[in-house]
């Protein structure tokens, strides 16, 4: 059993594996159909900024998880996807003994996969601290729908309801601002509020080896979710017009289900600017920028 506690336990040698467990943003996101199981089918095109939360792990002689950061208070009492990732682990392995700590910088049920991405970057670690192969993405996808996309991430095509991945070559470097106001979507509120599904695949896909052809495509589909989180939250719209707005935005968008909105620039200086600008508008709010399509890969690191 894992205990969540306020101190690492007893850690044993020096082995340190971090990982960052970076943002999901879809940048593109269709609704194409439903399962009979209710799971509904997705066709999405998915990249990770460097903005996340980040995992620690050492060896240890019992299992724990301390969490810390900014969100961490929303966490400190409820289930959470590293505990889920690490009992599959034991399943798989056997028992074993490893502290874990969470740096949660990343919003709670904000749209941009931060448990999924957690969650991924538990199994990383855990699997380099074992020397032992990551879990099937069957078992991968028992965790999360998105912790598949998640466990490598970088620039990728997602279908089905996330289990049919493709690896993309990624577009010239470009920044990408977050916006989040504190909205927590329901996921299944908002995808129960779509009513028609797109009949747009992304099977037209070029290469985006220019950002003019990127965010041509962006414009061309955007997010089916969207119309249907508005509904529910009004203010979303009000947000992604704000960013809009902003100097030097090429496109502004909500990602997943909500309610985090993003803007991407050519230049860092214009990313750095809206969020300040945007912070000043809205002081409570969380608001980041950084680099999509950089070189850091966030995979694993041991030292």
């Amino acid at each position: 059993m894992i205990h969540k506690s306020l101190t690492f336990s007893k850690p044993l040698g020096d082995v340190v594996i971090k990982s960052k467990a970076k943002a999901k943003l879809n940048l593109i996101l269709n609704v194409v159909g439903k399962r009979s199981d209710g799971y509904h089918i997705l066709d999405s095109l998915v990249a990770f900024p460097d903005i996340g939360d980040e995992i620690v792990v050492r060896k240890s002689e019992h299992l724990s998880l301390r969490i810390s950061g900014e969100f961490s208070k929303k966490l400190v009492n409820k289930d959470n996807l590293i505990i889920s990732a690490t009992k599959q682990m034991q399943k798989l392995y056997g028992e074993f003994g490893c502290s874990i700590h969470l740096l949660k910088r990343l919003p709670i049920s904000s749209g941009i996969g931060g448990g999924s991405s957690d969650a991924a970057a538990t199994l990383r670690c855990l699997s380099t601290l074992l020397g032992k192969p990551l879990p099937d993405i069957k078992l991968q996808m028992g965790l999360g729908a998105d912790v598949p996309v998640c466990i490598e991430q970088s620039f990728q095509r997602m279908r089905g309801v996330g289990e049919i991945l493709t690896k993309l070559a990624s577009p010239p470097p470009i920044y990408v601002t977050l916006f989040n106001s504190g909205i927590e979507l329901s996921t299944t509120k908002v995808f129960s509020g779509l009513k028609n599904f797109s009949c747009k695949t992304l099977d037209d896909m070029p290469t985006f080896n220019k950002i003019s052809t990127l965010i041509g495509y962006l414009q061309k589909y955007g997010n089916d979710l969207q119309k249907s989180a508005v509904k529910l939250r009004p203010e979303i719209l009000e947000i992604i017009s704000r960013i809009s707005l902003t100097p030097g935005c090429l496109i502004s968008q909500m990602s997943g289900s909500g309610g985090t909105c993003f803007g991407l620039y050519l230049e860092y200086n214009e990313a750095i600017n809206a969020k300040r600008e945007l912070k000043f508008l809205y002081p409570k709010a969380w608001v980041q920028a950084g680099t999509l399509f950089s070189d850091n890969s966030g995979d694993c690191v041991v030292s």
